[in-house]
């Protein structure tokens, strides 16, 4: 079977369009070309779609005519995350065990993926601490810090940002920016727009404003849409505080009750709460 017709058989099995089979990773027109065989699509979008759709990637590698050789660490990294969106610490242990045995993948590649589950079993278990600092600077330096920031690396940083200090992620977030944001895919700048908010939260905590209004900037450039609006929001309320850290006045004070405020109208009980409990504690930079 063919990767389109693997492609074809799992979609009509699951009662979807090519449109809700594409999900905006490809579009529709090229999504229907790949099922005809007409286009070839690279191994990220495939393992994106598969991941979306829950559908298991070795058993749709092992249905259609792939070299395990030429998709061996690609389809590594997405079985890695799915058995970490699903919780599945055990086969995530296993996995490392596998990847030391699979001639397919050089040790570089071996050495890498180790440390992937590494770090995602130290997320699933809330504890940091089970990650090595020489996992995180390995990490750092053969995966993060290259030009090339797909979907799968800016999911993973975006999931394990805690584990590096401002300055680290300050060089990653410059490394992810080289390119402009129209570069990116819309889900890609969705994530960009995550991590960016994500870093501003540490500056205001650790007082790097500047740095803080700087991503700011590229948040702004960005259109409002309905994909990317609770990262837009949490950029509004990031703003009204800097501005209010800078000069404190009641207007500031006001956007951000108004903010807060909508978010509990909204049932955002949580989110609203957080909110305000982060303005009480940084709205001065002592």
């Amino acid at each position: 079977m063919e990767i389109g017709e693997a492609l074809y058989y799992y979609r009509k099995k699951l009662g979807l369009t090519m449109e809700e089979m594409s999900v905006g990773i490809v579009t529709p027109s090229f999504y229907s070309k790949v099922e005809k065989g007409i286009h070839r699509i690279s191994a990220e979008d495939l393992f994106n779609i598969l991941n979306t759709h829950g559908i298991d990637i070795t058993k749709f590698v092992r249905s259609v005519n792939i070299s395990s050789d030429s998709l061996g660490f690609d389809r590594a990294q997405h079985q890695i995350l799915q058995y970490y969106t699903r919780y599945q610490s055990q086969n995530l242990i296993q996995l490392k065990s596998q990847f030391q045995g699979d001639n397919s993948l050089n040790q570089l590649e071996k050495d890498l993926l180790t440390a992937i589950v590494d770090v995602y079993l130290a997320d699933l278990n809330d504890d940091i601490s089970m990650v090595a600092e020489n996992t995180k600077h390995f990490l750092q330096d053969k995966l993060f810090n290259a030009e090339n920031w797909d979907s799968y690396k800016l999911s993973l940083y975006t999931n394990i940002m805690d584990l590096y200090d401002l300055e680290a992620n300050r060089q990653m977030i410059f490394s992810i920016l080289r390119k402009n944001l129209d570069a990116y895919t819309s889900k890609q700048r969705m994530m960009i727009l995550a991590i960016l908010n994500n870093l501003i939260y540490t500056c205001i905590r650790e007082n790097e404003d500047e740095l803080a209004r700087y991503c700011l900037t590229i948040i702004n450039k960005e259109v409002t849409l309905y994909e990317n609006l609770p990262e837009k929001i949490h950029a509004l309320f990031y703003q009204e505080l800097l501005a209010y850290r800078a000069t404190p006045h009641s207007l500031h004070v006001d956007k951000i009750e108004r903010i807060i405020d909508s978010l509990s109208l909204y049932g955002l009980e949580e989110t609203s709460h957080q909110f305000r409990k982060f303005y009480e504690e940084n709205k001065s930079c002592e």
